[in-house]
Formats: C-alpha cells, sequence, structure tokens
C-alpha cells in the first residue's frame, strides 16, 4: 500500500536524523504518538510541539523544536480532501506544497511513492466555497487544503531543515449540503427568510459528514502512529538482527 511505503520512508527518515520534531493539533495524537514509540527496543529521539493553528503559532513552534535540537520537522495532521479518488480518513503525505496566494512552492522531504504521495497540498486561508478550493485544486494539481503548510515550508527551507507532511483525509462529501447551502443563498439572496432556513436545513448536515469524518480522520492518525512504531521495529530488526541461538 502507498501508505505503507510512505510510512517506512518516514522511519527511515527518522532513523538517520538526530532528533525528529511532531507539530501536532491535538493532545491525542501527542499520546498515541508517545505510546506507539516508547515500545521501541531502541527509542528514537523525538519531541513535540502542540499547535494552535495560526501561522505565528506554526512558526514559533517549528523554531523552538529546531532550538532543542531537531533536525526533521514532521506535521501531523487532518486536512481536507480535494479529490474523489481520496478515500475518507486515507493518508495522504505530500512531496510538494503549494502556496496558492503566490503559488509558491516547496518540495519537502519525500522523494515520491505513489501517484497520491507525488501530489501536492494546497495550502491558503480556508476557502469556503466548494466551487473554489475545487478550481484552485485543479489550477495547482493539488489533493489536500490546510493552511499551515506553506508557511511551516517557507521557514523550514530556510533554516534548511528537512520536512514532512502526515495528512489522514476528511471526508469531502461534506461539500454535497454546503453546495446546496450556497446554491440557495445565491438565488435568495443572504438576508432572507428562505436564507435562513436553509442555514437551519442544510448546515447540520454538512457538520454532521464533516464530524464523522474529522473521527476516522483521527482514527487513521492512530493507525498511523501504530504502522510508524511497526515500520521503526522492522528497520530495528535489519540493523541489529538477533543472534542465532547456539545449538544445545
Amino acid at each position: 500500500m502507498i501508505q505503507d511505503t510512505a510510512i517506512g520512508a518516514l522511519a527511515d527518515a527518522m532513523l538517520v536524523r538526530q532528533k525528529t520534531g511532531f507539530l501536532i493539533y491535538r493532545a491525542a495524537d501527542h499520546r498515541a504518538l508517545s505510546r506507539s514509540l516508547t515500545h521501541l527496543p531502541r527509542l528514537p529521539a523525538v519531541d513535540f510541539a502542540l499547535l494552535t493553528g495560526s501561522p505565528a503559532n506554526a512558526e514559533e513552534a517549528a523554531e523552538t523544536l529546531i532550538k532543542r535540537g531537531c533536525d526533521l520537522i514532521v506535521l501531523w495532521q487532518t486536512a481536507l480532501s480535494l479529490q474523489d479518488f481520496i478515500e475518507p480518513g486515507e493518508l495522504v503525505m505530500p512531496t510538494r506544497i503549494v502556496e496558492a496566494e503566490s503559488g509558491g512552492r516547496f518540495d519537502t522531504g519525500f522523494p515520491g511513492m505513489g501517484r497520491r504521495d507525488r501530489a501536492a497540498i494546497l495550502t491558503t486561508d480556508f476557502i469556503e466555497d466548494p466551487g473554489a478550493r475545487r478550481r484552485l485544486a485543479m489550477r495547482f494539481q493539488c489533493v489536500v487544503m490546510d493552511t499551515l503548510s506553506a508557511t511551516l515550508a517557507r521557514r523550514l527551507a530556510r533554516a534548511k531543515v528537512p520536512y514532512l507532511v502526515v495528512c489522514a483525509q476528511i471526508d469531502r462529501r461534506a461539500e454535497y449540503w454546503t453546495n446546496r447551502f450556497f446554491s440557495w443563498r445565491v438565488r435568495f439572496g443572504s438576508r432572507t427568510l428562505l436564507s435562513a432556513l436553509a442555514w437551519i436545513w442544510f448546515k447540520p448536515r454538512e457538520l454532521m459528514v464533516f464530524s464523522t469524518s474529522r473521527g476516522g480522520a483521527n482514527a487513521s492518525l492512530r493507525d498511523a502512529a501504530n504502522l510508524l512504531r511497526e515500520s521503526l521495529e522492522e528497520a530495528f530488526e535489519d540493523e541489529f538482527p538477533s543472534l542465532p541461538e547456539e545449538a544445545g
């Protein structure tokens, strides 16, 4: 599987670096990664920093990890899917970061291990209109969107620190209800009673799909933490094979 290969590449990258810093949003992801990595026979040097979602906080968190000696930074997150071919909860580990406003491109530390992993991640301020998101995705050939990767990629490129992104996909089917609401608002205006009724009718359905999918994406990150542990264990066994037992 593509994600197995990508997580294996992340494990290989961690083993050749002095210290890996993980940028994470949720304390639950911190606990999952910590539990997975502490089960290893030899723990790779790791550190963690929590994000609040603002670009300034992301740069500060990355700078903190660099000052603590991290020479590999990993953004560990959920992100909104922009393509239908990606299954909800699927991991994408992009090889290119695209800044939508400027068109700037930043390569990550992955050389490319499959079609989905070669695709870029679109980074911009969150765009509410699904149609605008689709147009940007087509323009830049992107598969996922978040709001911090370009900021981090630019900062870490200046510091010459390798940067990787692990994204668990949030289902884009919530856009069905978002599109219904936008169509209704365009047709009747944003201040009419009909628009208010459309919000009451469509928004809860959008949020339900989004919330369910986010839960699935969070579960995928927990699975990815376990997969990272297994990949590191295999790497340890290859590097330090057990000695054969002596004949009795």
